[in-house]
């Protein structure tokens, strides 16, 4: 028996129009490659024909189980079962139960209703992407946005066991919030300026205080001044 049990060229294999198709005694199918590594392998070196997997119509989607469940279809349970699938020019990460895990906007915002934990996160602030910049203190009071942010605790609704800290987006300034979400770097900056301007009065209050310390100091030399006390000429006079 072959090692291909079923080819289909059509060209020549050096031309660009050689296409194949073809599968092996141990049932992987390869599509442009004679020698398929997994049970489905496209492959591809010409860029007007590329080596990518295609689903269309209203169902379209691309769907996984878990590798340690080994199951081939899911029992309702989260986690069981991972599908892709794109709706209103949104690619939604969807498993049972759960739902959608991640939402990928066309305009780049990536939507993650769980937590995200990463060694880091570094937020585009370049001054080329930004217009009208200027300085907070100049457009807003820092203060009062402070004074308007309420700090609560709670425990999300899908995990009533995990108690945290942080905001109500719809209770917070329109400055630090977006849609149903808290602008972090928003916080930051508001928290920063106000720390400035505090920073900046208690500068000038100590300097303030220095010199009351002086003008009191000079009044109390003045005062012990022999004769000061009765309003007299000092003694050595």
């Amino acid at each position: 028996m072959s090692d291909r049990a079923l080819t289909a060229p059509s060209g020549d294999a050096n031309s660009p129009g050689y296409v194949q198709v073809s599968v092996d005694p141990s049932g992987n199918v390869g599509i442009w490659t004679r020698e398929p590594m997994t049970l489905a392998h496209v492959h591809s070196d010409e860029p007007s024909r590329p080596a990518t997997v295609h689903a269309s119509g209203k169902t379209a989607a691309l769907s996984f189980t878990d590798q340690r469940k080994g199951l081939a279809w899911d029992s309702g349970v989260a986690g069981e079962r991972w599908e892709l699938r794109s709706e209103q020019r949104t690619a939604r990460l969807w498993t049972p139960s759960t739902g959608d895990v991640a939402r990928f906007e066309h305009n780049g915002a990536v939507t993650l209703p769980g937590k995200l934990a990463c060694a880091a996160v570094e937020q585009t602030s370049t001054r080329t992407l930004k217009r009208d910049v200027q300085p907070l203190s100049s457009a807003h009071d820092a203060e009062a946005l402070l004074s308007q942010l309420q700090p609560v605790s709670f425990r999300w609704r899908r995990d009533p066991s995990d108690e945290q800290a942080g905001f109500i987006a719809e209770d917070v300034p329109e400055l630090v919030a977006g849609e149903g979400t808290v602008s972090i770097s928003a916080l930051v900056a508001v928290l920063t300026q106000v720390v400035k301007e505090q920073a900046k009065t208690i500068e000038t209050q100590g300097e303030s205080i220095a010199r009351h310390e002086r003008e009191l100091g000079e009044l109390r030399a003045l005062i012990l001044q022999p004769g000061a006390a009765r309003g007299g000429r000092p003694a050595d006079e």
